[in-house]
């Protein structure tokens, strides 16, 4: 009989004048928990779904750039990507710990926060690869730059390409008492040739790895794109002589040797520019970007 009443009564709570608003309030708080879930999971979903159109890009492209500790020169980042029509999704590693995330906040930016089980972003890779939904996507790192002619590239012959990658060949940027420059990125040409990126790939068909200096999964059934399709690299720019050389040692520390190996890739103060191959940085937009990047990491 008691449990017959109650029953009853709870049944007739959502109708009954005294309960009703506060049913009608409880409903309310459940719809806007299942709004934040599902606002969760669009953050995984959304990759690839027209993300890239302003910028003229397939429909099935996409491109995600981690970060950590980008702060002082994350908006002229930013900006140089709307500046393109791009509009990436940044994956913030939650070791990061300067105001990065704040800046992408507050500039509305799409955001996915992730960790890797070592620091570095081939690691961060790793987990977010089943997150990633478009067919190909490009992986930047937070101190670099697409071409115009990369775009091109991406927006004519990518969606014909069978390849499960894209070697992207890639210029690093420094400042010199001469001016700007860059390195060629030409096979041949001074210690670096093209420094060819695998970084344009199809989540689908590569197989993942921790590997250091790898672009986060095994580079196989790849196709080298044309010399002027290439990306920009300002590490030189962003990060002081001090910072690099830390960079280097953290890789000894993660792989006896690799340090060393890499150091003049980090590290051209310490070398014979020749070696390097320069020429000089002409493109107007690209050195609008590189001033205001040199100022403000350096504040």
């Amino acid at each position: 009989m008691k449990q017959s009443v109650y029953n009853m009564v709870k049944r007739l709570l959502p109708y009954l004048p005294v309960t009703r608003s506060i049913c009608a309030e409880n409903e309310a708080l459940r719809a806007a928990f299942l709004q934040v879930n599902a606002f969760h999971s669009a953050l995984h979903d959304d990759a690839g779904l027209y993300r890239q159109h302003a910028a003229g890009l397939p429909p099935d492209f996409d491109i995600i750039m981690p970060v950590c500790n980008a702060a002082p020169w994350l908006e002229a980042i930013c900006d140089a990507h709307a500046a393109l029509g791009l509009t990436p999704l940044y994956i913030i590693d939650q070791r990061s710990s300067d105001a990065s995330l704040d800046i992408l906040q507050r500039r509305r930016a799409r955001i996915m926060e992730a960790t890797g089980s070592q620091p570095y972003a081939e690691s961060l890779l790793l987990g977010i690869l089943p997150a990633l939904k478009a067919k190909w996507v490009m992986r930047l790192d937070d101190d670099e730059l697409p071409s115009v002619k990369l775009l091109e590239y991406i927006r004519t012959v990518l969606p014909g390409l069978s390849a499960s990658m894209v070697g992207m060949p890639r210029h690093w940027v420094m400042q010199a008492p001469e001016g700007w420059l860059r390195t060629r990125a030409e096979p041949g040409k001074g210690i670096f040739g093209a420094d060819y990126q695998y970084r344009l790939f199809q989540p689908r068909l590569v197989q993942p790895t921790h590997e250091v200096h790898s672009p986060g999964y095994t580079v196989e059934n790849a196709v080298d794109g044309p010399i002027e399709a290439a990306l920009y690299h300002f590490d030189w720019v962003v990060r002081s002589h001090a910072e690099r050389q830390k960079k280097v040692n953290r890789y000894d520390a993660q792989q006896p040797g690799i340090g060393a190996k890499c150091a003049p890739f980090y590290l051209p103060e310490d070398h014979a520019l020749k070696l390097y191959d320069f020429e000089a940085l002409t493109d107007a937009a690209v050195l609008d970007i590189c001033v205001r990047l040199a100022s403000s990491a350096h504040l």
